[in-house]
């Protein structure tokens, strides 16, 4: 029996004997066991964990002059009613505040129609994207490409961390993990806290882990969404530039874009930490859809590029020709759905939305058509579809 299968009876034992504070004892005395611990005395994720967590500040620099227009005006009313899988809104703000929203904008015409805070929360709180932190790391990568620093998207990821154990993964190349096709074996089916969204979410060597990728199948023939694709994609950021993912954001996007206030990124430990690039940006609501605005205006910011158009075209619009894209979804009124580059989209004949979605209903909403924007942050899911809702709320504005 390996050590790990030992360390798994171990703990489970100990779980059927004494419970959580014998889990709590052993995983202190197991100097190995590094994320187990970590999740025991944290348990579940939460929009506050970047308070108990460590995390690498991203300032903001200059403001530019740019900022959204406000209509004193608009009656929020006239959102509503907002009818979805069944369901009709017709009090807004009872709905948002019910369902846990912790912030929520919308914004047409780089015009703000609605922008209101719950449940504790106000203009200056700071909100986690979980999931949604996937996008930066696609429009970061779209940047090194352009500047060099990363050859291809047909780079092989071993190229950028040759040492990844299995060789098996030679295949691999940046585009797969982008488009959610890396054909890498997943723990998802296992139990807490092997679960690979909780040793990625809790460890405290994130580069380590990673080494330990193991193949699964060919990459390229079968979308799959995990968590270990874009935590590679960071890594090979921080490679290729010779900078923290964070350093590269914040010279990248966040100070040419002036956004109000610093982020923060959390990382896996204090000293020489890497970034949990996959759940753990969070900054204000209200930068997260400046962040919108700039792709909804094609990567530009007061006619500077900022993320090459070339790829924000590329990485937003629907590929039919995509293992990731799928026809007619009853569930969206008969939308196609699908995925590019960390962005999830909707398609209806020639229009399409795209969003970037997060644990807990998070959602960067942008609808080109509409030259709308929706930002919605939340603490919980509330028992609510926000795509949904947001696609149905769009389509009145």
């Amino acid at each position: 029996m390996s050590f790990l299968q030992t360390l798994k009876l171990i703990i489970m034992k100990t779980i059927f004997n004494f419970g959580r504070t014998a889990l709590i004892i052993s995983c202190l005395i197991m100097s190995s066991c590094t994320f187990t611990a970590r999740y025991v005395f944290l348990n579940k994720p939460d929009v506050y964990d970047y308070k108990k967590l460590s995390s690498r500040k991203v300032n903001s620099g200059e403001k530019l002059p740019f900022v959204f227009n406000r209509v004193s005006s608009f009656n929020p009313d006239e959102l509503v009613p907002v009818t979805f899988n069944g369901q009709t809104v017709e009090d807004l703000d009872n709905f948002l505040a019910q369902a846990g929203t912790t912030a929520f904008i919308v914004i047409r015409n780089d015009t703000i129609l609605y922008e209101n805070y719950f449940n504790g929360h106000d203009h200056n709180t700071y909100c986690k994207a979980f999931s949604a932190s996937k996008v930066f790391i696609s429009a970061l990568i779209g940047i090194a490409a352009e500047e060099g620093f990363i050859g291809s998207l047909n780079d092989p990821v071993i190229k950028y961390i040759p040492e990844l154990k299995d060789r098996r993964l030679a295949g691999l190349t940046i585009n797969h993990c982008l488009s959610m096709t890396s054909g890498i074996k997943t723990n998802n089916k296992q139990v807490f806290p092997w679960h690979d969204k909780v040793r990625i979410y809790y460890t405290r060597d994130l580069r380590k882990l990673m080494n330990g990728i193991r193949f699964d199948h060919e990459p390229g023939k079968e979308f799959f969404g995990e968590e270990v694709s874009p935590v590679l994609l960071g890594l090979i950021l921080e490679r290729a530039t010779g900078k923290s993912v964070s350093a590269y954001l914040e010279e990248k996007v966040w100070q040419p874009l002036g956004m109000e206030n610093g982020a923060l990124w959390v990382t896996d430990r204090k000293n020489n930490g890497f970034e949990a690039v996959n759940s753990g940006l969070t900054a204000l609501a209200a930068d997260f859809a400046n962040f919108g605005r700039l792709y909804l205006n094609n990567g530009k910011c007061n006619e500077r590029n900022i993320i090459p158009p070339q790829w924000v075209n590329m990485t937003t619009r629907p590929d039919t020709s995509s293992v990731s894209f799928y026809k007619k979804i009853d569930y969206y009124e008969g939308r196609d759905v699908y995925y590019n580059s960390e962005w999830w989209g909707l398609r209806r004949d020639k229009e399409y939305d795209f969003f970037a979605s997060g644990h807990f209903g998070q959602r960067i909403y942008i609808s080109p058509s509409k030259n709308a924007i929706v930002i919605r942050f939340g603490s919980k899911e509330g028992k609510v579809d926000w795509t949904s809702f947001i696609m149905k709320l769009v389509e009145k504005i």
